[in-house]
């Protein structure tokens, strides 16, 4: 490619653009990653994607007060000797949510589950239609026709990623719940009422996203005063919030 010249006379100096090309897409660059770089740290602190998932709101280690109950819903623990209590408000829809089942709610439980030193309450957020409504109505029916807690977590932990109200189904069957009466509980709808009266005592609790926690000292009429934990946040920082607890 010729060289781009600007020439008045033999005398004068002769510039050449190209010399002052690559500088200056070096200085373009450089300034398109340092917006790039600021733009990711200020909304990193409280981002949310297109499904009003939730993800970790601080780095900070501080969470805010909370306050919250275990209402009917399913917990597996023993009750009659904890202290404290992890609530927590989840859509079956949720990416974050499936995250947290399968990563840091096994070491939950072994941690402090199995060892008794916390209940773990499941409770419904599912502020979407459809296919949400659904799992969360499944888990509601599958709780009432078995009356266990710990096949309620089964459930919990494998509905994530599910594509149709017939895969709801399915793992109902794959369960071992009478399909029919599955069948007549999800027609009727029984549990509506459970799952916006769940989603209303989260946002009173602070909850506008999911998944999201209240981690605290269970008192003896269901109420646990805690902290809230907005997002899915890492092992670590319920491991915080639960010791904090449980020292009181």
């Amino acid at each position: 490619m010729p060289k781009k010249k600007t020439k008045k006379s033999s005398g004068d100096i002769v510039i050449n653009l190209d010399n002052f090309a690559i500088p200056i897409a070096i200085v373009v660059a450089g300034l398109l990653i340092a917006v790039g770089i600021f733009v990711s740290n200020k909304t990193k602190s409280t981002d949310t994607n297109t499904k009003g998932e939730t993800v970790a709101e601080t780095e900070s280690g501080e969470f805010p007060s909370a306050t919250t109950t275990i209402d009917d819903d399913p917990y597996i623990g023993d009750r009659s000797k904890v202290k404290v209590a992890v609530v927590e408000f989840s859509d079956f829809q949720c990416g974050y949510c499936g995250r947290h089942a399968q990563q840091v709610f096994p070491v939950i439980k072994e941690k402090y589950i199995d060892t008794g030193k916390v209940i773990y309450v499941f409770r419904d957020f599912q502020f979407f239609e459809g296919l949400s409504t659904d799992a969360g109505m499944g888990g509601q029916c599958l709780y009432e026709l078995t009356k266990s807690s710990d096949k309620f977590a089964e459930y919990h932990t494998q509905i994530f990623g599910l594509e149709s109200k017939d895969d709801v189904f399915a793992l109902a069957k794959k369960l071992g719940i009478n399909e029919s009466s599955f069948k007549k509980c999800m027609d009727e709808e029984r549990y509506a009422d459970e799952l916006d009266k769940d989603m209303a005592d989260g946002q009173a609790a602070g909850i506008s996203g999911t998944p999201g926690f209240v981690v605290g000292v269970l008192k003896e009429d269901g109420t646990v005063e805690g902290k809230l934990i907005k997002g899915a946040y890492p092992i670590e920082s319920f491991d915080q919030i639960i010791e904090e607890m449980l020292a009181k």
